[in-house]
């Protein structure tokens, strides 16, 4: 035979822990107010406060409530940083989170960003440090003359910078041969 178990108001399950904690025991407690022990136990646990640090205390069942929360709120922070094709961070973030309507701090987003193993991918820009020695630049043998009557007479050049995430940055150099415009380049 199937057993109907009782339901117990909000109310009553804490003034059972208030008895308790005022020096009840759980046996007296059943006996006084027909709930078995079990129940007492279940509801101690959810209901007794735990000191998060020094000025917050939660009970257990506000615990639960708090991780299925940020397991929602995981959810939607992996669902718009997938969207922006991983270059969001948190502040970014945050903001999409409050057009859904989420009313989370940014401190949140942050900490469940690095729970979750996520950043915003970060493009370096070129900085250009003057170099300690002195620059020797060659001479402008050309003087704007780019006119040519025979193959491999004139040749100009340029350098140029680029960031990669793989090898960092690397350096760019073409060179134009202005006879047949032809173009050669190396890539360092």
């Amino acid at each position: 035979m199937a057993s109907t178990g009782k339901r117990y108001n909000e109310d009553f399950k804490q003034m059972i822990i208030e008895f308790y904690q005022s020096g009840k025991s759980k046996s007296e407690l059943s006996r006084e107010y027909g709930v078995s022990r079990t129940s007492i136990d279940n509801w101690i646990e959810l209901y007794t406060e735990i000191d998060i640090d020094e000025d917050t205390t939660v009970t257990y069942k506000e615990l639960l409530a708090i991780k299925k929360e940020n397991e929602r709120l995981q959810e939607d922070i992996m669902d718009v940083y997938l969207d922006s094709h991983k270059r969001y961070g948190a502040i970014k973030i945050h903001k999409k989170l409050s057009d859904r309507g989420w009313d989370v701090s940014i401190k949140r987003v942050q900490r469940l960003m690095k729970k979750l193993d996520i950043g915003s991918i970060v493009h370096k820009k070129f900085k250009h440090y003057p170099s300690k020695s002195d620059n020797v630049c060659g001479e402008n043998l050309l003087e704007r003359d780019f006119s040519t009557t025979s193959v491999n007479q004139k040749w100009v050049s340029d350098i140029t910078y680029i960031y990669t995430i793989q090898d960092g940055w690397c350096y760019l150099a073409s060179f134009v041969g202005l006879y047949e415009s032809s173009k050669s380049s190396y890539l360092n």
